[in-house]
């Protein structure tokens, strides 16, 4: 009877364990990723590039579609 409940207790001990241990990986990860230690070597550049004037063009294309669409489902509800 003393091994069997100790057999049925070892969940309520493994799973925060095992819970605690990934969320400190987690954690552990992001410190590292925010001091440069990243999968890849090369950083990325904190700035974006300057887009085309046809990427300009269809962003705001896709906009005043979406404003055009909104509307078009408020006019017909």
């Amino acid at each position: 009877e003393g091994w069997y409940q100790r057999l049925r207790a070892m969940p309520a001990l493994i799973i925060p364990l095992t819970h605690n241990a990934l969320n400190d990986l987690a954690v552990r990860g992001a410190a590292l990723d925010m001091r440069a230690f990243r999968i890849n070597n090369r950083r990325t550049t904190l700035w974006a590039p300057a887009d085309s004037t046809l990427q300009r063009v269809a962003r705001y294309a896709m906009i005043l579609l979406m404003l055009a669409e909104f509307g078009a489902w408020i006019w017909l509800r």
